[in-house]
């Protein structure tokens, strides 16, 4: 009896040095980190644009509003925020007709439903006397801008990248008070692929899009209405939901980098987290980063 004692403790010693030998994610680690070791990604670049300067009246120089947050809900109705500095974008900045990247971000595979701007609880609308006016979105800073996909038609594989692409259309959804401004935006928005290259900058094989109109009910095709009306639309109020990366490719200011450095790889677009960097920032793995779950 005592041999088969000894080749117990012999064995549980050994499985105990095995174990010593492996590397678990810990507790006490970035929960970023945690899910990269757990689960297989997928690229999504988020970019921003506006169109229809033109309607707003030429006293409004400047329309700036400030996003302090991005989520994607996925179809299984799982949260994620994007690791992103607070970022103020001005809407009637004509640049801003080319694009702006919001986010490089790594998602867990799947199909998402729903992605959220959270915005400040207020912007500032300029006039060209040199007024200066609270620009306001109702419920931006709770429910925030929600864009829906009909059917998890935003869906992440790691065999390609997307790229979403969010356009305000600026056309009467700014309305003028005596003490400030309010905006009901209207978004539409545009899914591709995204062919990462190895040289020069990349381009975009459309394949869905929508339109969205801050507002509060909604349909699934990626678009809301402020006016609440059900016809196609999707809005900032939505009971299923609970409750952060961004650049320019002809130059900016980069809210992520964290050194407001400036890039220039794509004269059509502007990429603030580009870091400054002379290639193109989609071929930089590194620049992209892990989603956190919530």
């Amino acid at each position: 009896m005592l041999w088969r004692n000894t080749l117990t403790w012999i064995s549980l010693g050994s499985a105990l040095i095995a174990l010593n030998g492996c590397q678990f994610p810990s507790q006490d680690s970035n929960p970023a980190e945690r899910s990269s070791l757990l689960v297989t990604h997928g690229k999504l670049k988020v970019l921003t644009r506006a169109e229809g300067r033109e309607s707003v009246p030429p006293s409004m120089i400047a329309a700036e509003i400030g996003i302090q947050k991005i989520e994607a809900r996925s179809v299984e109705g799982n949260w994620f925020r994007f690791v992103i500095e607070p970022v103020r974008i001005d809407l009637l900045n004509p640049s801003l007709e080319a694009g702006m990247v919001l986010a490089r971000a790594k998602l867990p595979i799947g199909s998402y439903d729903l992605i959220r701007f959270v915005t400040e609880a207020s912007g500032t609308a300029r006039f060209d006397d040199g007024t200066e006016l609270p620009l306001t979105i109702p419920s931006g800073e709770q429910s925030g801008l929600k864009v829906f996909f009909d059917g998890g038609a935003l869906a992440i594989s790691d065999s390609q990248a997307q790229q979403a692409t969010f356009t305000f259309d600026l056309q009467d959804v700014f309305h003028f008070g005596r003490d400030g401004v309010m905006m009901r935006p209207v978004l539409r928005v545009e899914v591709s692929v995204l062919e990462i290259p190895t040289g020069d900058s990349g381009s975009t094989d459309s394949s869905t899009d929508g339109t969205v109109d801050n507002g509060d009910a909604g349909s699934a095709d990626g678009s809301t209405d402020s006016s609440g009306s059900n016809d196609g639309s999707a809005g900032t109020e939505d009971p299923a939901a609970g409750d952060d990366s961004s650049p320019t490719d002809d130059g900016g200011s980069d809210p992520t980098s964290g050194d407001g450095s400036s890039g220039s790889t794509d004269s059509s677009t502007s990429d603030p987290t580009s870091g400054g960097d002379s290639t193109n920032p989609d071929t930089i793995d590194s620049g992209w980063i892990s989603v956190i779950g919530l």
